[in-house]
């Protein structure tokens, strides 16, 4: 890089009180460091805007750790390569991933994802994006036409745990009347607030589901009571917290042991079940080193490995 490159960032300068104000954030300058073996220079094309980044810039206790004062807003964004250490990514390609909002970034190469080809950049932050990703969770392929899939969104955009817990209610029955399903095998799965929701739908309708899987869960308060039921959860180690705002939770409803489960390798993903657990009610954790997304990846591989744990977890029952 043969010009220092200023940085422009956008950063938390006080934690919102109700509804963010412009004095709530800074702008900020820094210097743009040079890209080491794995990683790569990128420049910010489009970022995104969801409603989990209210929830980070609260102190309060949630599946992530919250941004301090003076950090970059965390966020999705598409990127462009400047300079790549990486023989995956060269100059010129498009990427997504947890960059936030700033101009430039040094980056992980394999926190990483190329842009989906001929698709205008931007949808790769909603449709085919996070949001996107969310309804379909790469499980369809996986079901060879067994399985109907149903992707709600919340009512007005942020899951509310008494309105939308009756508005999936209502989507159930009305599946139930107009197609011939298995109505003992009904499952969940969520990311984000969606996963929050799932622990929601799953304690507050017991019975109902057989089986929830809920990634980076937040946003929606912790049910404090739950029949046993079978559950997966996943976090990346770049969200802070671990199994103890994901699955401990499901362990104890579930009368599972609860100890300290391994932790996800550099580049990698461990997934551990714990012990204990009654019959036909395991607990499952994954653990990754990534960000906030439902889809991630190990280090040099360009698909998630994910779906290959999710289905198996929700097929078995």
């Amino acid at each position: 890089m043969a010009v220092q490159l200023k940085n422009k960032q956008v950063t938390l300068a006080s934690r919102p009180v109700g509804f963010p104000q412009d004095s709530d954030f800074g702008l900020d300058e820094a210097d743009v460091g040079e890209p080491g073996p794995g990683e790569v220079l990128v420049r910010t094309l489009w970022l995104s805007v969801d409603p989990y980044q209210r929830g980070r810039m609260s102190e309060a206790r949630s599946y992530a750790r919250h941004l301090e004062l003076g950090d970059v807003i965390t966020a999705q964004a598409v990127a462009e390569v400047v300079e790549s250490n990486d023989p995956r990514y060269e100059a010129g390609d498009h990427v997504v991933g947890q960059l936030g909002w700033q101009e430039h970034v040094v980056a992980r190469a394999g926190t990483l994802r190329k842009v989906v080809p001929g698709a205008p950049l931007q949808a790769n932050l909603h449709v085919l994006g996070t949001n996107g990703l969310t309804a379909y969770f790469g499980l369809f392929d996986l079901s060879q036409g067994s399985t109907i899939f149903i992707a709600p969104d919340a009512v007005d955009g942020l899951w509310s745990a008494a309105r939308d817990t009756t508005f999936v209610s209502d989507i159930l029955k009305q599946v139930e009347a107009d197609l011939c399903i298995d109505l003992t095998r009904v499952e969940l799965e969520g990311f984000s607030q969606g996963a929050a929701m799932s622990w929601t739908l799953a304690c507050s309708l017991p019975g109902t589901f057989r089986a929830a899987v809920g990634h980076s869960g937040g946003g929606v308060a912790n049910p404090t009571m739950c029949q046993p039921i079978a559950y997966m959860g996943s976090l990346g180690l770049q969200e802070g917290n671990g199994q103890n705002t994901q699955t401990d939770q499901f362990a104890r409803f579930n009368g599972c042991t609860i100890t300290t489960l391994p932790r996800a390798p550099t580049g990698g993903h461990v997934c551990t079940d714990y012990m204990g657990c009654p019959a036909g009610k395991p607990v499952r954790w994954c653990s990754y080193d990534g960000g906030h997304t439902p889809s991630p990846t190990d280090a040099g591989k360009s698909t998630s490995w994910m779906p290959s744990e999710v289905w198996p977890f929700l097929s078995q029952f």
